[in-house]
């Protein structure tokens, strides 16, 4: 028995924190562009004489706070990152070890999804939602799936307080929902699994202007394509270990299917940063009958934008794929269609990602 299954027979589960929510790009960079205005403003002011005893270079120093406070302010979540949450399942509710002696209601918890703006709108996981009064917290599961079927009551969540792993994920729900009346239930073995595609936004292929004009724009482009971030699934693929279906979900139409061995997939990259180089993995996919039902001129090509997944071995360049996944989806539809031999997992770690998309280097 491992670790983690010793600490779900005790009832007691591990969750590791993750960084609290910065503000959104757009007001972001609205407030770096007034304290910028402010301190070359002051400074020209002061240099007319118009802040008596102060003297430019004075009036800099004194600016200057601003910046470094709201530095401070916006790096505050990384702190709490994979700082480590304990929460114990007891008869009466859910203890966390960070409110000693507040207790979570079992009728107070509720499930909803883990999603990325940043992925294209994908999902990550499953969230669940725990209350006492004023305190809130928010736990992802990685990677996990929900049944069809389960009762998701909570608003998707891009930030959760913290994370699990799928299986200690899986473990957690299991003792929640005997008490709960969740009525979460694993995937029936054998069963298809859906896997959502998602349209590519634009802005996932347009490489940022150099310098300060790319730190300029890049919250812009993002702050302005909400709607493309959360564009809805316009294809979904069901795959089990013999076949695959194509699927529109608006009407749950099957648009082709075939058996896994007539499906042809090729490994490839794309480079969406010419500048700086940066690729996302491709996967072109061939399914008999799809491209004349689509009316396409090119097969199924679909990406993942998880920075825990690349190929690892040299792969041909492909055009912008048309579609994305969520790292999950990824993951089944590289095993179902034989391309595990070339997939390569740098890290399994979600505080490393965020490190990643906040520009740390390890």
């Amino acid at each position: 028995m491992s670790v983690n299954d010793e600490l779900a027979a005790s009832g007691r589960f591990v969750a590791s924190g993750l960084p609290a929510p910065r503000m959104s790009n757009t007001t972001t960079i609205l407030l770096w562009t007034a304290m910028v205005a402010f301190l070359f403003g002051g400074m020209a002011a002061a240099s007319q004489g118009l802040f008596p005893g102060f003297r430019p270079a004075t009036f800099a120093i004194v600016a200057l706070i601003f910046p470094f406070a709201f530095m401070a302010f916006q790096m505050r979540g990384w702190f709490s990152l994979n700082k480590k949450i304990a929460i114990c399942v007891n008869p009466d509710g859910l203890t966390v070890d960070k409110w000693p002696g507040d207790v979570f209601s079992f009728g107070d918890v509720k499930l909803g999804l883990w999603t990325s703006a940043l992925h294209g709108g994908t999902t990550n996981g499953t969230a669940l939602h725990l209350r006492c009064g004023p305190h809130r917290l928010v736990v992802g599961g990685r990677d996990h799936r929900l049944a069809a079927g389960a009762r998701v009551d909570e608003r998707p969540v891009q930030y959760p307080n913290a994370w699990m792993p799928a299986s200690d994920f899986d473990q957690l729900l299991t003792a929640v929902g005997r008490r709960s009346g969740l009525g979460v239930h694993q995937p029936a073995p054998g069963a298809p699994t859906r896997c959502s595609l998602i349209p590519c936004p634009n802005w996932f292929f347009s490489d940022t202007l150099a310098g300060s004009l790319a730190a300029f724009s890049a919250p812009f482009k993002l702050g302005f394509s909400r709607r493309a971030q959360f564009a809805p699934p316009s294809l979904a693929i069901d795959v089990d270990d013999n076949a695959v279906w194509v699927i529109d979900p608006t009407t749950n139409t099957v648009l082709a299917s075939a058996r896994l061995a007539q499906v042809t997939a090729t490994p490839a990259i794309h480079t969406y940063a010419k500048k700086s180089g940066l690729t996302m993995p491709v996967m072109v996919v061939r399914i008999p009958g799809l491209q004349e039902r689509l009316q396409a001129n090119r097969p199924l090509t679909i990406s993942c934008r998880d920075t825990r997944f690349s190929w690892g071995t040299q792969v041909p360049s492909e055009p912008p794929p048309a579609f994305v996944v969520s790292g999950a989806d990824w993951q089944t539809l590289v095993e179902k269609f034989g391309l595990t031999p070339y997939l390569a997992v740098t890290s399994d770690e979600v505080g490393g990602a965020y490190k990643r998309r906040a520009g740390f280097r390890s």
